[in-house]
């Protein structure tokens, strides 16, 4: 399971595969709700939701977003560039769409039920790009790279704002708190940073054993979670930098993690082919300088 995302209701969980499809789960009762197929080849390397719920756009390793209507299981309208495709991430307003592709380039899209059209292309990674993520104001974009770098860009001009360096390998996973003013990446280097997105500076958080494929913050920013090829997740407090717990119970890397929007719960994909979907909700009381907790077991697999 290449990636995982809830719905903005937090009632739905979409995962992507590398079988070219897209599953929806009742994220209370682990039931599929629906398959989506578009016959492309290619992993489903991305899934996000827009924000009424009502659509969700798909990205392959190979040129195409497909976006869907989750009322009906249709595909709306499809769209690509002319360079392979790592990532995509909608903007929390649901009108952009970003990608970021093995030719070094992201792509800004903007998108509706009838077409879609590419606004600009920013350049100036000097390796493939690995990650990217809107800020919930959709000013911004960041995007992790190959290249062991993270850019800050402008959404409006197109111009970059800032350069991020601090991993030593390539920066597989971004994203920004809630209010803006964080952002977190994981490397391939087995580390966590956390940046202070005006400033630059950063903390660095080390635990794994593995590189680390994909970090997600809770709503409210208190709490970080990490996964890695070491097939654990880490949950970090955002204030002191601590680990809060480590989650066990993929046989395999972790791809992908996501936190509900209550911040109660969170999804992890792997590689050994499963989704689940864990019950931190205990762990919002427990933000403290403590070290670990007792261990948390995943609510539902499937």
């Amino acid at each position: 399971v290449y990636s995982v995302a809830f719905s903005f209701d937090s009632k739905m969980i979409a995962s992507g595969s590398m079988w070219d499809t897209v599953k929806i789960w009742d994220s209370t009762t682990g039931k599929r709700i629906r398959t989506l197929s578009s016959n492309r080849v290619g992993q489903i390397l991305s899934v996000a939701f827009s924000n009424d719920s009502k659509r969700l756009i798909s990205g392959t390793r190979y040129y195409f977003n497909d976006t869907w209507d989750l009322r009906t299981g249709k595909c709306l309208n499809s769209f690509g560039s002319s360079g392979g495709q790592l990532c995509v991430a909608i903007s929390p307003d649901s009108r952009l769409v970003a990608s970021g592709l093995t030719n070094n380039t992201i792509k800004i899209w903007t998108t509706t039920d009838t077409g879609n059209k590419c606004l600009r292309t920013l350049q100036g990674h000097d390796r493939s790009v690995q990650s990217v993520a809107f800020s919930h104001d959709c000013r911004f974009i960041a995007s992790g790279s190959y290249d062991a770098t993270i850019k800050i860009w402008e959404v409006e001009t197109g111009d970059c704002l800032q350069t991020l360096e601090g991993h030593s390998q390539g920066v597989s996973s971004v994203v920004f708190s809630h209010d803006s003013k964080m952002l977190a990446s994981g490397g391939a280097d087995k580390t966590v940073n956390i940046w202070g997105v005006l400033t630059g500076s950063f903390q660095t958080l080390q635990g794994h054993r593995d590189g680390v494929t994909s970090v997600a913050f809770s709503d409210d920013a208190r709490m970080l979670a990490s996964g890695s090829s070491d097939s654990t997740i880490r949950l970090w407090d955002v204030t002191n930098g601590n680990c809060l717990q480590v989650l066990e119970g993929h046989c395999d890397g972790v791809l992908s993690v996501a936190f509900s929007h209550d911040s109660t719960r969170l999804a992890s994909g792997s590689s050994d082919g499963t989704l689940k979907i864990w019950d931190i909700s205990i762990l919002l009381t427990m933000l403290s300088p403590s070290g670990v907790n007792s261990p948390t077991a995943p609510l539902r697999s499937f």
